[in-house]
């Protein structure tokens, strides 16, 4: 209490250059932040538009909206048709999706800044990252020249990828399995504990 007193008394002891300041130096963060978010809305907005074709995919966010990696092949199948097998990839095991639509990314020229594993990540990919990532495909892709490119060895599909991947794959989707299974079974016997806990109360 004496402190927020002293707080407020020295806030109405500035000057009122220094008041000023303050207010704008608050409206500036405010209006960045703002901009911020539209900059991400446009960036949705953007990625469901070259997704929308493909029932498989729903863009909703930028963490469990990616995590199985289909909606990144679908994301480099509709701006490169001819360089991803569509079919292969609805086949695939999420990683070995996420790693082929990066590879035909990287050979685009897109920056790509994160490997099929942080896509992945459980229990959802960071959002961050995943929109610093995403906005290297809109400045890749916005330019029309760069789209229905087909790099050398395209089209890309689970063939294209080291043996060893399938592998890596396999094991990630059987960790991934594990994980939510126990998640679920936590949340059932945490339920059911809290339950427990009224009816006894």
């Amino acid at each position: 209490s004496r402190v927020a007193t002293s707080t407020r008394q020295s806030l109405v002891d500035r000057p009122p250059t220094d008041r000023r300041s303050a207010t704008r130096a608050r409206c500036a963060t405010t209006s960045a932040m703002s901009k911020v978010m539209k900059g991400t809305d446009a960036l949705l907005t953007w990625l469901k538009k070259n997704t929308y074709a493909y029932p498989e995919v729903e863009v909703e966010n930028f963490t469990s909206s990616w995590s199985d990696g289909l909606a990144l092949c679908a994301l480099m199948h509709n701006f490169c048709p001819d360089a991803i097998d569509w079919d292969d990839c609805k086949e695939a095991l999420p990683l070995e999706r996420a790693e082929v639509a990066l590879m035909l990314a990287n050979a685009l020229g897109v920056n790509v800044l994160m490997d099929g594993e942080d896509f992945l990540m459980l229990p959802k990919p960071d959002s961050k990252s995943v929109i610093t990532t995403l906005s290297q495909f809109y400045t890749h892709f916005r330019t029309a020249a760069n789209h229905n490119k087909r790099p050398r060895g395209s089209p890309y599909s689970r063939a294209s990828l080291d043996a060893s991947l399938h592998e890596q794959a396999l094991e990630f989707q059987e960790e991934a399995e594990q994980y939510w299974a126990k998640r679920a079974k936590f949340n059932v016997f945490g339920k059911n504990s809290g339950g427990g806990g009224g009816s006894g109360g």
